[in-house]
């Protein structure tokens, strides 16, 4: 059998026991300390609800958290560099690339409603 007649194996396939093993290996590593102050003004008023999208297939659950003094809505906790890498891996590589290429090119709406926890 030729190199040009095996057949192809499915990369999302490929990957998907390295996404179990970092899954199981547990997920507060992909997360910073959560933050009890805003970054922009410092205030120490914050609501916290849920990121209004669940991106990809990651088992990652996004919290998004608002100053009420200047309004500033941000990630918290924020993703750490592990984080960061399995969530580009699995959104742009793997299981997610077919809906982050549909994003980019506008055909999915996107919403910038805070769903509350």
């Amino acid at each position: 059998m030729t190199a040009s007649s095996l057949p192809e194996t499915d990369p999302v396939a490929a990957r998907r026991p390295q996404y179990q093993a970092d899954i199981a290996a547990g997920l507060d590593r992909f997360f910073e300390p959560r933050r009890d102050d805003c970054p922009w003004c410092g205030g120490t008023r914050l609501s916290t609800g849920c990121a209004p999208w669940t991106c990809c297939s990651t088992s990652l659950r996004f919290e998004l958290s608002e100053c009420v003094d200047c309004r500033h809505i941000f990630q918290n906790p924020r993703l750490s560099l592990d984080g960061l890498e399995f969530y580009y891996r699995d959104c742009y590589d793997g299981l997610g690339e077919k809906q982050m290429a549909s994003m980019f090119e506008g055909n999915t709406p996107v919403s910038r409603t805070v769903r509350r926890c």
